[in-house]
């Protein structure tokens, strides 16, 4: 994976589609890493997963980017400590202003070698420190999974809006560096847009690799 991934082609997902692509094994979820993206939220009936990292088996979301059921705020949860679903850290930005629909933001995760952050257009607003006593997460060639989750074999969550620019560290960004990344333009007009769920038009999927 060298320093860095990015994701930036445009494709439509209809019928709920997602983008998926397995990611290097020397992406280690252990280690401390970045991951970054713009996103849109066009809807707020559900909870809506933009990104998650997810085990080989398709089983469980080990890293999940998204926006709780009914809330205005950007959720990040890291499955830690092999299988137990009670070992999960989370951050939120629950002190941010209401997210808005049909609006930008640039959202961030960082895990460094003590804590996980959570940064919203420049400004982190909760960090939680890493238990490694309740040992590390199992994931063998996780796979990378946007506008959807992983839940029981199946696919849930889904994300109704836009999501651009994703990209992958695996290094841990300081926060000066996430203040300049957040303060760049979005990439319009490239970008993964997610519609309402329409049985009327076929899934497309997307494999890219940069």
């Amino acid at each position: 994976m060298g320093s860095s991934r990015c994701y930036g082609t445009r494709d439509d997902f209809y019928g709920g589609g997602v983008f998926e692509d397995w990611l290097e094994s020397m992406f280690d979820i252990n280690s401390p890493f970045t991951i970054a993206c713009w996103a849109l939220s066009g809807g707020r009936g559900h909870t809506a997963t933009l990104l998650s990292i997810e085990s080989a088996e398709w089983d469980r979301s080990i890293i999940n980017l998204f926006i709780p059921n009914g809330e205005y705020y950007f959720t990040a949860a890291l499955q830690h400590g092999g299988r137990d679903p009670g070992n999960v850290l989370t951050v939120s930005s629950k002190t941010m202003k209401r997210i808005a629909l049909d609006a930008w933001y640039h959202v961030v995760l960082v895990r460094d070698s003590e804590r996980l952050r959570l940064y919203v257009d420049g400004n982190e607003y909760e960090s939680v420190g890493i238990n490694k006593a309740a040992g590390p997460c199992l994931a063998e060639q996780p796979r990378l999974c946007l506008g959807a989750a992983a839940s029981g074999n199946r696919r849930s969550a889904q994300w109704d809006g836009h999501i651009e620019g994703v990209k992958i560290w695996n290094s841990a960004l300081a926060k000066d560096q996430v203040e300049r990344l957040s303060g760049s333009d979005h990439p319009c007009p490239g970008g993964y847009e997610f519609p309402r769920f329409d049985p009327q038009r076929v899934a497309r999927r997307l494999r890219n690799q940069i």
